[in-house]
């Protein structure tokens, strides 16, 4: 799928049914979400998204979109491969 997605596998081996972000993933979506209010502000302005309550909250609803987008593209291959 991507480097930035994998299956969640637990301690005790237990792996999860859907993708979810990786830690690269998880920087990846806090560095593009900084950058994205960084175009609306003057230089020297710096945003931080762990430190803005607000931004939190839309990097965490965006990572929710993206495991979900990523486990329906990945569950649409399977279902793809299936048919062939």
């Amino acid at each position: 799928m991507s480097e930035y997605f994998s299956i969640y596998v637990d301690e005790e081996g237990i792996s999860d049914d859907k993708l979810s972000l990786t830690s690269e993933g998880f920087a990846k979506v806090t560095e593009e979400l900084e950058n994205l209010i960084d175009m609306f502000f003057p230089e020297g302005e710096e945003t931080i998204v762990p430190t803005e309550e607000g931004l939190t909250d839309i990097r965490t609803d965006l990572m929710r979109y993206l495991d979900n987008r990523a486990t329906r593209v990945l569950n649409k291959e399977k279902t793809n491969e299936k048919n062939n």
